[in-house]
């Protein structure tokens, strides 16, 4: 059975652009998907940074809270026009497993899943899939996870090591490399990296150039597994697609 599914890359809420994922809330709107992937760092879990000042009381689990409270504003935007959700962790995601392991008495409290309410979203009927840091959810042929290399071509190097037909975020820019087998033609597979919808200048980067891009994925499913995806340019809050254009209300 065909799929449309919309793929939204790194938000990084409460760092996120506010322009940028109300033009995505518009394209969802329109679209009409079957299910929303998040590709990771939905949000971006600050306070437990080994980069933020190592003080018990800034990094304590009630300085998650206003990002938890921000997050499940974005997360209820998004299902309002899908209730299926796949949700894959990314590196942000993982620092509340890697601060759980350095502060035990946190452990229920700073997890992504918990934060966000997934056990109340499902009784509330939302289908929601999580996937751990480094998992890779599939779609037909298309698969699906935050994003492993970096550097310069860094989508040459996720088709090249995953073999397959793969989206992810990460990066915070738009990438494509396409790889055919010589030896057969029908054996082909493209890695896709989308951007992001957070803040492309934040304060820690103090100004300092960058490739980030507004992005988001349209993608379709069809029945005998192959894809098309169209990553959407999302420009000073507006985007155009299908003859359309979308911006933020």
């Amino acid at each position: 059975m065909s799929k449309r599914i919309i793929v939204i890359p790194d938000v990084h809420a409460p760092y996120h652009s506010e322009p940028a994922l109300g033009a995505a809330l518009q394209i969802i709107k329109w679209y009409k998907p079957d299910r929303i992937v998040i590709l990771g760092d939905f949000l971006d879990f600050d306070p437990l940074s080994a980069h933020s000042p190592d003080s018990i009381a800034h990094r304590a689990a009630v300085s998650m809270e206003y990002e938890f409270e921000i997050g499940n504003k974005i997360f209820d935007s998004l299902v309002r026009y899908c209730q299926d959700i796949v949700y894959l962790e990314g590196n942000h995601e993982d620092r509340a497993n890697k601060y759980i392991d350095k502060h035990p008495e946190v452990r229920g409290l700073v997890e992504p899943e918990k934060g966000l309410c997934f056990k109340d979203r499902r009784v509330a009927g939302q289908k929601i899939k999580h996937y751990e840091y480094n998992q890779c959810h599939r779609e037909g042929n298309l698969y699906f996870t935050h994003g492993t290399y970096t550097g310069q071509h860094h989508a040459q190097k996720h088709v090249s090591m995953y073999g397959r037909s793969l989206v992810y975020g990460h990066l915070h820019d738009v990438q494509m490399h396409t790889h055919a087998s010589p030896i057969d033609i029908s054996c082909k597979h493209a890695a896709i990296s989308l951007g992001c919808l957070c803040d492309r200048n934040p304060s820690y980067m103090r100004n300092a150039p960058n490739r980030w891009v507004h992005c988001v994925g349209v993608a379709h499913i069809r029945d005998n597994g192959n894809f098309n995806i169209d990553p959407v340019i999302i420009s000073d809050g507006v985007a155009s697609y299908a003859g359309k254009v979308f911006e933020a209300i």
